[in-house]
């Protein structure tokens, strides 16, 4: 008998989960700019700005998504708290940038009109207080494992890919192991042939047992020479910082 995953055995669905069936830590999706693009910045409208004044380097966080963070693309973003306000704009570009998202804003669905009073500031607003752990939701099918990787608490995750705040380290290690990606494999969605990787489906359903205090230090220990090697997923203290 083939069932819907194209396996011999039992038709049994996994469905989507609200909460990790394991009790792992909780995944959440990026932030949410819904700006029209006015509050994301590139290299080189990140740099100029600190050119112009180089305190306006507070107002600034490395902008990491799924492609960013697989490709290595620098990107930033206006990260404005209310008692900058004042301070930011008196840039006129970062001012410019602000009255567009306020007009766009103003012309979009309800949602966005909701937000036309805070037009320096994401939809959502959430940072790490240590470090975050970033899951990108599309990754190629080519890949044995898909990249996760440890980034800096400025960094600011766009809602293009995944995240875990301030992450217990031994279970970032659990869903970069083999045996979660059979699971990836075999339940996830696909965009085209890419792997989908969704915290209801891929990451809540994960089955995965008690372990002791003795067995999660050794997957933290395995987990950090893991990170270590691979440099392009620690990242940390990398040149998306910003310059002061």
């Amino acid at each position: 008998y083939i069932n819907a995953y194209l396996k011999d055995g039992r038709d049994t669905i996994v469905t989507p989960a609200k909460n990790s069936i394991s009790g792992l830590q909780l995944v959440e999706y990026g932030n949410m700019p819904l700006d029209g693009g006015f509050l994301k910045l590139d290299k080189e409208d990140a740099m100029s700005i600190i050119k112009t004044d180089s305190l306006m380097s507070e107002i600034l966080r490395p902008l990491v998504g799924s492609a960013e963070f697989i490709k290595g693309t620098e990107r930033y973003c206006l990260w404005i708290e209310d008692n900058q306000l004042k301070k930011a704009e008196s840039n006129a570009f970062v001012k410019h940038r602000i009255e567009q998202c306020k007009e766009f804003r103003k012309n979009g669905g309800d949602v966005a009109r909701t937000l036309v009073n805070r037009p320096h500031q994401f939809r959502y607003r959430k940072t790490a207080k240590e470090d975050l752990a970033i899951i990108p939701k599309v990754s190629s099918e080519r890949r044995e494992y898909i990249p996760i990787g440890l980034l800096s608490k400025e960094t600011i995750v766009h809602d293009s890919a995944q995240v875990i705040y301030d992450p217990i380290l031994w279970q970032v290690g659990i869903i970069m192991t083999h045996i979660h990606m059979l699971w990836v494999r075999a339940i996830s969605g696909r965009l085209k042939t890419d792997f989908q990787y969704t915290v209801s489906l891929s990451y809540n359903t994960f089955p995965f047992p008690k372990i002791s205090v003795v067995k999660q230090q050794k997957i933290t220990e395995a987990t950090e020479n893991v990170l270590i090697t691979d440099r392009k997923s620690t990242r940390l203290n990398s040149s998306h910082e910003i310059p002061s």
